[in-house]
């Protein structure tokens, strides 16, 4: 398979993953007893009834994940595999390890998360906390790598945004968790930050898709 056939591909993966993620949360939470889509957050989703459809869903984003990831190291490095495509493969892997340690219960209704009541809880933790800290490097590696694409610095200034963005309100969001802050509001929170990347992921699928039909 050539690069451009495989960059289409994976940029028709990278649009339904993220479209796909963000439908199935709305719909599972407005479907589910007892959730609230502003209280709480999405990985507890998993905890309800129908909990298995959200894991699904993880998987369909760690998916995506993959997919953008190798869709700009075809861009940016013109191979697949690349310092950015094993990024955005520690990004899906964490994704699948939200599955295997789901978050803790208390999570939905204690109002300071000063400490946790399982080690699942405490790993999910953990690891969402990881996500946030490789936005960093993920910001000098995608935006670096841009610059030496012609054809992608249009998409530097909204890709700095997105992961600075996140970078700084997501760290406040756990800072506000564990203190009880905005409580009634973490979910909506938290599902703002990951609609900043969904959008990302589809416009860089977007992006995948045109380039496809030129000569990389």
């Amino acid at each position: 398979m050539n690069q451009e056939k495989l960059l289409r591909i994976l940029g028709y993966i990278s649009i339904t993953s993220s479209i796909t993620f963000a439908l199935l949360i709305i719909i599972l939470g407005f479907f589910q007893p007892g959730y609230s889509h502003t209280i709480d957050t999405i990985s507890v989703l998993s905890l309800g009834e129908g909990g298995f459809i959200q894991q699904i869903n993880f998987g369909i984003l760690a998916i995506g994940l993959v997919s953008v990831g190798m869709g700009l190291s075809i861009l940016i490095h013109k191979k697949l595999i690349s310092t950015i495509s094993l990024l955005f493969f520690i990004f899906a892997l964490s994704v699948i390890l939200l599955i295997l340690f789901s978050a803790d219960p208390v999570d939905r209704t204690k109002i300071k998360l000063t400490q946790m009541n399982t080690w699942e809880g405490f790993f999910h933790i953990t690891i969402t906390m990881g996500i946030i800290g490789l936005t960093g490097p993920a910001i000098l590696l995608i935006t670096n790598g841009m610059k030496k694409r012609p054809l992608l610095h249009s998409n530097i200034s909204h890709t700095f945004f997105v992961f600075a963005f996140n970078i700084i309100f997501g760290t406040l969001w756990f800072i506000c968790r564990r203190n009880g802050i905005l409580f009634e509001w973490k979910g909506l929170w938290q599902k703002i930050l990951a609609l900043n990347v969904l959008v990302w992921m589809a416009r860089m699928g977007v992006i995948f898709i045109t380039y496809s039909h030129k000569k990389l």
